[in-house]
């Protein structure tokens, strides 16, 4: 029998890491455990480390090996979509390789500089984009508070700017003279010579862009980003996205006790959705990290952009700090959760015990290799990122799930309206959006130009979204806290934040959510008095391969004319991604199609219904109020990837549902299901 042996204190050989194993920095740094952290944060506090990193990755993206990023990016599209655990192996494989490229590059520079980046290198983590903390104020975005179908908030939820400029100022070996580059987490470029059109025509790839990665980009033509549209669409729908986060932690919730309402977004069989509430006054589950992945997905790339397809998705350098980031909110979940785990396996039709979900292998992830050969991770073994040599900033010396749930709380329930005065409070010290004008990173004028006379200028984005970034970020921040009452501390961690006068808001005594896509029931965490949900259950591989349901709130003169109008359409109230590689691409896929799989998701509607309130269209949240309305204007669409619309009456298994939890006089809440109005809304859609 194998035996499982852990790394030694001296490391592995470098050998087995060629080899490819996987050990974390924890092994190869005598067992250091460092926190991962945003990456604006990484700029603005460890700006060697965050030069080393540009670095590494230039020469990562140059190395043609098994370990160089095409093979490392070109595994997702082949792996089995594991639980949400198989990521910490993944992405602990390109860190460790990240740091050994860091370990060559510091021998480059001048003796009297190598010191500090040694320091440097043994700091490094990678980064996470944390969707959720602003970057910048004043943002706006499509939205009906305001005539000309805008609105505008206080603070800008775009993505990180650092991911959207083509140049950056990069301290180069030997000397440290700060020079421009071409900025290796703006794109990847495919190697004409690797001759992929045979692979890209199996994975139906032909309206995606074969030479570079693009986010959101206008055709399969485009070489720059569709910054202005990207940014749109992350602020636009922030609201319902950081409820929906906040509802899948919440500790003190009975709606998501278990990994398995968590960590995916399938489910094997159709039913009615309203059951479970109807028959136990309980919610069921139908949101998950995994959905609110796959939706981040295809926000970020669109239709026609690589982080929408699964086959392509990783060689985006964005990938890897959207997926560190995912890591990051599941890690929490585990902490706040302590005591849940994968359940016992069932047996097989001859009576036969199952393996265990927690004991698969997570392949091709493995830590050891003994005489029989490699003995990969687990999802048991990879569940402790420490052993890895991580942990994330919402961890880092919290002792108990109670002050964990505090902190996290606390570090976003600011950026959501709990009232129908529409009231936001401001952010917490440490989410305050960080000034990086001064950043080494993006100082564009060369203090110690190699040319004299040698001028080079920020970057800016223009309108048309291609290269060009204009900030206007603050000069500086004092930060100031939300400032609470004890009782209201005490409600915090309670897991809400009432009224200032402890009594419920008469005009917002629900909060309503559609689920959609992969059947699980998505859980309004806050307690405004009520909340709402649709759900809906499509067949995950009813179009082989990735696609998306769009869910608006408009009369039928207002819907947007074309698909490429949707993300950006000002009634958009959510979105589920269905995150499936193509069959030919994928035979896990193509297990689950034969087994019937399904996939469900939650999007919380509240943001929207609130606006309608303020421009008198919707009197109240109350059920009186929501339930016609949503009769007269939801309204949905599904969009292959690529740009193809499909009717949604052509999807099997399709399933909607509207639900909401009620919050009480009393503090107690209860769940309520809608099924008299569903069958009025799917006859009215169109």
């Amino acid at each position: 029998m194998a035996t499982y042996i852990t790394i030694s204190n001296t490391g592995p050989s470098e050998a087995e890491l060629n080899a490819g194993l996987v050990c974390g920095l924890g092994a190869l740094n005598n067992d250091e455990v460092r926190p991962r952290l945003d990456i604006d944060v990484m700029i603005a506090r460890q700006p060697d480390v965050f030069n080393l990193f540009l670095l590494a990755l230039i020469d990562l993206k140059a190395d043609t090996t098994k370990l160089g990023y095409f093979a490392l990016a070109g595994e997702f599209a082949s792996m089995d979509f594991p639980p949400l655990s198989g990521t910490e192996p993944y992405l602990a494989l390109l860190e460790q390789t990240l740091y050994r490229k860091m370990q060559a590059i510091i021998r480059e520079y001048d003796r009297s500089i190598q010191p500090k980046y040694k320091a440097a290198a043994r700091a490094f983590r990678l980064p996470y984009w944390d969707y959720f903390r602003p970057r910048d104020v004043d943002a706006r975005f499509p939205g009906i508070k305001y005539e000309g179908r805008r609105t505008s908030y206080e603070y800008d939820f775009r993505m990180p700017d650092i991911l959207n400029v083509t140049e950056v100022m990069i301290r180069m070996p030997p000397y440290d003279h700060l020079e421009m580059r071409s900025n290796p987490l703006y794109s990847f470029k495919f190697n004409d010579k690797l001759n992929l059109d045979r692979d890209w025509n199996k994975a139906n790839l032909s309206n995606f862009n074969p030479g570079r990665t693009v986010r959101r980009p206008r055709d399969k033509h485009s070489k720059y980003h569709n910054v202005q549209d990207l940014s749109e669409v992350l602020n636009s729908g922030r609201e319902g996205r950081t409820t929906m986060m906040l509802d899948i932690l919440n500790p003190n919730s009975s709606r998501y006790p278990d990994i398995g309402d968590v960590a995916s977004d399938r489910v094997l069989r159709t039913g009615d959705m309203t059951r479970t509430i109807l028959s136990t006054g309980k919610p069921a589950s139908y949101g998950s990290i995994e959905a609110l992945h796959g939706n981040y997905h295809q926000l970020i790339g669109g239709d026609n952009g690589h982080m929408g397809h699964a086959s392509i998705a990783a060689f985006d350098p964005v990938f890897w700090l959207h997926h560190c980031n995912v890591d990051r909110i599941f890690a929490i979940w585990q902490a706040l959760h302590p005591h849940s785990w994968f359940p016992p396996a069932g047996r097989d039709a001859r009576g036969r015990p199952l393996k265990p979900e927690n004991e698969k292998d997570l392949l091709p992830f493995y830590r050891h290799i003994d005489e029989l050969g490699p003995i990969y991770y687990d999802s048991d073994w990879a569940r402790s990122t420490e052993k890895l040599g991580y942990t994330y900033p919402d961890l880092d010396r919290q002792t108990s799930p109670r002050a964990i749930w505090s902190g996290v709380y606390h570090r976003y329930i600011w950026s959501v309206r709990r009232t129908s005065s529409s009231r936001f409070y401001r952010p917490p010290s440490d989410m305050m959006p960080l000034n990086l004008n001064r950043a080494q990173v993006f100082q564009y004028q060369d203090p110690n130009p190699r040319n004299p006379g040698h001028d080079s200028h920020r970057p800016e984005y223009t309108r048309a979204g291609s290269t060009r970034i204009i900030y206007k970020r603050v000069a500086s921040y004092d930060s100031e806290s939300i400032t609470l009452t004890t009782e209201q501390r005490a409600a915090q961690d309670n897991g809400y934040l009432p009224a200032a006068d402890n009594e419920l808001d008469p005009y917002f005594d629900r909060e309503w959510y559609i689920d959609n896509v992969v059947k699980r029931f998505a859980s309004a965490l806050f307690l405004p008095p009520i909340q709402r949900f649709i759900d809906l259950t499509p067949h995950r591989n009813a179009l082989n391969g990735p696609f998306t349901i769009y869910f608006f709130l408009c009369p039928k003169s207002r819907f947007p004319d074309n698909e490429a109008e949707y993300a950006v359409s000002p009634y958009l109230a959510g979105i589920n991604h269905i995150f499936a590689a193509p069959r030919e691409v994928c035979d896990n896929c193509g297990e689950q199609d034969a087994a019937g799989s399904l996939a469900s998701d939650t999007v919380p509607i509240t943001p929207l219904l609130l606006d309608y309130m303020m421009n008198g269209t919707l009197e109240s949240m109350r059920a009186e109020h929501v339930g016609p309305f949503l009769v007269k204007y939801l309204r949905w669409r599904v969009v292959y990837a690529g740009g193809a619309r499909v009717d949604p009456r052509d999807m099997p298994n399709f399933e909607l549902s509207i639900s909401a939890k009620a919050s009480h006089d009393d503090g107690s809440t209860t769940y309520e299901s809608y099924p008299d109005i569903v069958e009025d809304i799917i006859y009215y859609a169109s």
